[in-house]
């Protein structure tokens, strides 16, 4: 299968890129989270902090946009009819968590004790009790973390290969 990841904010950062006039890049780096010295868009510190502005005003003026963003992303790709296992790596809200159940997800908690929180994020703490069904502990560095999600993103391929059988023999 083709890995692909996608976002729920990953149109909020291409808006925010274009109505600010930087690259995109600027806006999936560690970029975001630096002071930010923009005269025309003072107010805002980081390019996180305009991003976490631009979502809410549009969450709250479109009922849904980032979940049937997401969906139409996901549902363009599937077309393809190529074999595709999704990351989707900034779940927060559980609107969010119910539209991927709904499409037969995994859901893999992250955990770290060495978490910083970034930016005003309201949702942070919206999915603590979501029920997932692997979790790893994040205390290494980047290279540990990506080997540990590599074993999970096996495993989850190989229960998805388990239950199509199961589907073909009913």
């Amino acid at each position: 299968p083709l890995v692909k990841k996608l976002g729920f904010s990953d149109p909020i950062k291409e808006v925010c890129a274009s109505i600010i006039g930087e690259p995109l890049h600027n806006f999936h780096s560690r970029l975001k989270d630096e002071n930010w010295d923009n005269q025309v868009w003072d107010g805002y510190n980081t390019r996180r902090d305009f991003i976490i502005e631009v979502a809410e005003c549009l969450r709250n003026g479109i009922n849904e946009i980032w979940v049937r963003s997401l969906a139409s992303k996901m549902s363009e790709l599937e077309r393809s009819r190529q074999n595709f296992v999704f990351i989707i790596s900034d779940l927060r809200k559980p609107n969010e968590a119910s539209m991927l159940r709904d499409k037969a997800a995994f859901f893999v908690k992250i955990k770290s004790s060495q978490r910083e929180l970034k930016g005003n994020m309201i949702s942070e703490g919206e999915l603590e009790d979501l029920i997932s069904d692997y979790e790893i502990e994040n205390e290494g560095n980047l290279e540990s973390l990506q080997e540990q999600l590599i074993l999970v993103l096996i495993q989850v391929y190989n229960r998805s290969l388990e239950f199509r059988k199961f589907v073909k023999k009913q």
